[in-house]
């Protein structure tokens, strides 16, 4: 007894026979797990995802009457107006409606709010130098996919 570790091999033969002895405590142990994890499973939010790309190209008119005047338009600046566009007033207000948040009558304080809700749940990205991305997500999934379908479409009108 001077303090020597058992390798696994000696100690496989006794773990075995006290896994036996307590198959009860155990099966209960590795049950309660499997019922933790599909509670937190079933309750656990749901999040869908949707998004869509738009070419944007460049105006073959603007182009050259523009030569020399100004810098064309970097990939930041696209996405600031791509985000100014899509977050202007009057676009949210027709996303509220097509979204059916304005089903429930909401007073313009919680109008504000459901578009706060909807701008922190969208993202503008430049995907390449003429490709907009647009990604919104919800707990609905049919909302998900109307919300950012408007949004591209609004975008592109």
């Amino acid at each position: 007894m001077g303090g020597e570790l058992a390798s696994l091999g000696e100690m496989a033969p006794v773990l075995v026979s006290e896994g036996w002895r307590r198959r009860v405590a155990l099966s209960l142990v590795f049950a309660t797990i499997a019922l933790l994890a599909l509670v937190l499973g079933v309750l656990w939010p749901k999040k869908y995802v949707a998004s869509t790309t738009i070419l944007v190209q460049e105006s073959s008119i603007i182009t050259p009457l523009m030569e020399g005047r100004a810098t064309p338009t970097d990939n930041a600046n696209r996405a600031g107006i791509a985000r100014a566009v899509i977050f202007s007033r009057k676009v949210m207000d027709q996303l509220l409606d097509k979204g059916g948040w304005m089903a429930a009558k909401p007073t313009p304080v919680e109008q504000d709010r459901i578009i706060q809700g909807i701008k922190a749940s969208t993202d503008v990205k430049i995907a390449r130098d003429n490709l907009i991305t647009i990604t919104y997500h919800d707990s609905n999934a049919k909302r998900a996919f109307v919300v950012t379908r408007e949004m591209a479409q609004l975008f592109i009108s």
